[in-house]
């Protein structure tokens, strides 16, 4: 057994699950990576609007600078 790869051990756990579990299971992996990727996406978002509300602010020919008009 020592001299098993990761991989084959893996792959022999893997076999005696059944499809179905093992499908909902990795539908459950995958949908908690993309709720994840989804926040940190928004949050990105959220980031570079801030920057560019900062860029309007600070540009002498935004309309933000010249004030209304």
């Amino acid at each position: 057994m020592a001299s098993m790869t990761t991989l084959s051990l893996s792959e022999r756990i893997l076999y005696h699950v059944n499809a179905p579990e093992l499908h909902r299971s990795s539908n459950v992996v995958l949908q908690e990576e993309f709720s994840a990727l989804d926040v940190s996406v928004s949050d990105i978002v959220a980031i570079f609007a801030k920057v560019e509300e900062v860029r309007d602010a600070i540009n002498p020919s935004s309309p933000a600078f010249l004030g209304p008009s």
